[in-house]
C-alpha cells in the first residue's frame, strides 16, 4: 500500500488494515503448518484451551462458550472445525460420562507453539526498526485507544 493512501485513512481504518495484514501473514503460516486455514475465533479458542490445559484446567464446550462473548453456535462451529482439523479432541470425563472435555492434540500443541514462535518473530521484526521511545509512544497510543473504546462501551451499556 502506498503511504499517501494509508495516510488518507481514518485511525480505525489504519488499525483494521494493520490487523488484516498481520492476520493474513499468520494465516498463511498456519495454512502451511496445519494444511488448513484457522479462523481468528478458532485461533483464540485454541490458545484459550492450550493455556487452560497447561494450568491443569479441564474445559468443556460450555466453558469455552462462557469465556468468549460469542454465540453458542459460533463456538460450536469453531470447536467442530478444530476437531476436524485434528487440533483438539473430545474425551469423556471419568466422573461424568455425559460431559466431554476438550483436549489439545499433538498437532494442536505444535500449532500453538508454532503460532507463538511466529508471533515472537513478527514482534521482533516489527520492533526492530523502532527506537525504545517509539515503542513507548505506540504503547501509550494503543492503550489510550483501547481505553477510549472501553469507555464508549461502558457509556453505551449504561444508556
Amino acid at each position: 500500500m502506498k503511504r499517501e493512501i494509508f495516510e488518507s485513512k481514518s485511525i480505525s481504518q489504519k488499525l483494521y488494515i494493520t490487523n488484516k495484514v498481520m492476520s493474513n501473514y499468520l494465516y498463511e503460516y498456519l495454512t502451511y503448518t496445519v494444511g488448513d486455514k484457522i479462523t481468528h475465533l478458532e485461533g483464540r479458542i485454541l490458545s484459550f484451551i492450550d493455556r487452560e490445559n497447561k494450568k491443569g484446567v479441564i474445559l468443556t464446550s460450555k466453558d469455552v462458550t462462557d469465556h468468549f462473548n460469542v454465540t453458542k453456535v459460533s463456538i460450536s462451529n469453531a470447536i467442530n472445525s478444530l476437531v476436524e482439523k485434528g487440533l483438539v479432541e473430545f474425551q469423556m470425563m471419568e466422573n461424568d460420562r455425559r460431559c466431554k472435555m476438550l483436549i489439545m492434540t499433538k498437532l494442536g500443541k505444535k500449532t500453538t507453539l508454532e503460532t507463538s514462535k511466529i508471533f515472537s518473530a513478527l514482534d521482533k521484526k516489527l520492533t526492530s526498526s523502532l527506537s525504545e521511545e517509539e515503542r513507548k509512544i505506540i504503547d501509550d497510543i494503543l492503550f489510550k485507544l483501547i481505553t477510549t473504546i472501553e469507555e464508549a462501551e461502558d457509556e453505551k451499556q449504561t444508556k
